[in-house]
């Protein structure tokens, strides 16, 4: 996800929202470990709050699309072949 910042607290969510905001959009259940590994992975655009603490911007978590399948996206497997 492209790096935006925004400083507006309404902005950005903890993981266990975007955990949850992620899960009804999907309609299975998405966990915050999950929620953390896309932010470490540079899927979702994270701002450090502490050595413990991130906040994951609304806009990226609201966008991105957790599939129940494994392997590579749709979108991705059209470009392999």
């Amino acid at each position: 996800m492209p790096k935006a910042h925004s400083d507006r607290f309404d902005d950005w969510m903890t993981g266990a929202e975007a955990a949850q905001l992620m899960s009804e959009r999907s309609g299975h259940a998405i966990g915050p470990d999950y929620v953390r590994w896309l932010g470490n992975h540079g899927k979702l655009t994270t701002r450090k709050l502490s050595e413990r603490a991130k906040l994951y911007l609304r806009r990226d978590c609201e966008r991105y699309v957790v599939s129940t399948v494994r392997g590579p996206k749709p979108r991705q497997a059209k470009r392999a072949a």
